[in-house]
């Protein structure tokens, strides 16, 4: 038996479960909404006859179905960004393609999806407006442009609707971030380092980090990163990493840190890009436990260093109480003795 799936407040996928959950079990939750009505108002089930008398509107249909597309559209580029291993060139490239469609669904995808809407309605016995015809918003007499039912769903909700999707991707993936992104890939060490590329390398830290590196370190720079390659085709440590973030401690552990510092220094910035949102959403979902009443008056300071805590468990755990309690300890002198 199926149910009627909730959004979650963080995972962005949900939201579509959610969506076609209501179209799929559309008939069955109606019915229920229609013997609430019919059984009169009450200050009980007034809500739900409301609810009832919204979903046989035209107007719920046409944007549950739009919701449900655009969702739907966007739903591969959000559980590829959703990964903690980020493929950037792939996620760069989904960014595209993804913008590519909703324009194309904006530009010429108008008569497939209204006649899709007007299926459902029809199947479902909910009146379909004519699209000639004046359209009213609360009443008539104060309304002073006139616009037909058309335009109000074609440009109103269906184009207002994509044109925000397609302006949330394009500002949140601007042409330099994209390439900020696609340079940082030449990093990436997995497949035998086949994505490194030297010269791109060097880009990277002379166009966007050009604090951190003099035009001497840049230009010695180049000459490490010739080393590096090969030297890290070589080193059983080095050869067979998986990404950027198990590069850096690759290096640590080996000892190469020091002979390749320029390398490192460029990998932990590198380190700091907010490249997958996997990190975002379980901070967020942290944040709906830990933040109860109590530690609602705590300071944003204090609050931050307990989700870390809660969040990062797995480093957090190779920690004992032992050498938490001896590093405080050794801070500075107590006034108590606390072993």
């Amino acid at each position: 038996m199926s149910t009627l799936q909730r959004a979650g407040d963080t995972r962005w996928s949900s939201h579509l479960n959610s969506i076609s959950s209501v179209i799929r079990l559309y008939e069955s939750s109606y019915k229920v909404l229609e013997d609430i009505k019919k059984d009169g108002y009450t200050a009980k089930n007034k809500g739900d006859a409301r609810v009832a008398l919204k979903m046989s509107s035209y107007e719920f249909i046409f944007i549950l179905l739009l919701l449900n597309d655009i969702f739907g559209t966007t739903d591969t580029l959000c559980r590829a960004m959703q990964h903690k291993s980020q493929d950037i060139v792939n996620a760069m490239s989904l960014v595209k393609i993804t913008k590519m469609v909703l324009n194309k669904m904006r530009d010429e995808g108008w008569d497939f999806f209204l006649a899709k809407v007007n299926k459902f309605c029809k199947e479902y016995g909910i009146t379909v407006p004519d699209f000639s015809a004046p359209h009213f918003e609360g009443r008539p007499c104060r309304q002073v442009d006139t616009i037909t039912n058309e335009h109000h769903y074609h440009f109103d909700i269906f184009n207002a609707a994509l044109d925000v999707q397609i302006e949330e991707l394009r500002a949140r993936f601007e042409e330099k971030i994209v390439e900020l992104l696609k340079l940082s890939s030449s990093l990436d060490p997995s497949n035998g380092y086949k994505a490194f590329d030297a010269n791109a390398i060097c880009s990277l830290a002379e166009k966007y980090y050009p604090l951190d590196f003099s035009e001497k370190e840049i230009d010695r720079l180049a000459f490490q990163l010739r080393i590096f390659h090969g030297a890290a085709l070589a080193h059983p440590t080095l050869v067979n990493l998986l990404s950027v973030a198990e590069r850096c401690h690759g290096l640590a552990e080996s000892g190469k840190s020091k002979d390749f510092d320029l390398v490192d220094r460029l990998i932990r910035l590198v380190l700091t890009l907010p490249v997958s949102t996997a990190s975002g959403e379980r901070a967020f979902s942290a944040m709906k436990l830990a933040k109860t009443k109590l530690r609602n008056k705590m300071g944003d300071d204090f609050l931050a260093d307990g989700l870390i805590i809660y969040i990062e468990r797995d480093i957090v755990d190779t920690f004992s109480l032992d050498d938490i309690l001896s590093d405080f300890i050794d801070i500075k002198e107590r006034r108590v003795r606390l072993r």
